[in-house]
C-alpha cells in the first residue's frame, strides 16, 4: 500500500505556486464580503503571519534569518500580483 502512495505521489505535477497564489487573490477579490486592499500593509500583516505559521515558537529561524527576510515585508503584495520577487525562493 505504501508502495502505491508514493508511486502516485511521486507522478504528480509540481506545485505551481506562483501561479496558487495569483488565483487565489482574484477569487478573494471577486468573491470575498470585504476583500482587502493588496498593498504594503497587506503584505506586512502576510509577512508576519507567516513567520508565525512557520514557526511559531521561533525556534528555527534566527535572529539572523528574519533579518536577511525583512526586505521583503514590503514586497510580499508584488509577489501576490504575480510579479516575482524572489521571497519564496529565499524562504525555501
Amino acid at each position: 500500500m505504501t508502495f502505491l502512495a508514493t508511486v502516485s505521489y511521486s507522478q504528480q505535477k509540481p506545485r505551481n505556486v506562483k501561479q496558487e497564489i495569483v488565483w487565489l487573490k482574484n477569487s478573494l477579490l471577486e468573491h470575498h464580503v470585504e476583500p482587502k486592499a493588496i498593498d504594503d500593509r497587506f503584505s506586512s500583516e502576510l509577512f508576519d503571519k507567516l513567520i508565525d505559521d512557520i514557526d511559531p515558537d521561533r525556534i528555527f529561524f534566527t535572529k539572523a534569518d528574519l533579518t536577511a527576510l525583512e526586505p521583503w515585508r514590503s514586497q510580499l503584495d508584488e509577489e501576490v500580483h504575480g510579479e516575482i520577487t524572489g521571497f519564496l525562493v529565499r524562504l525555501k
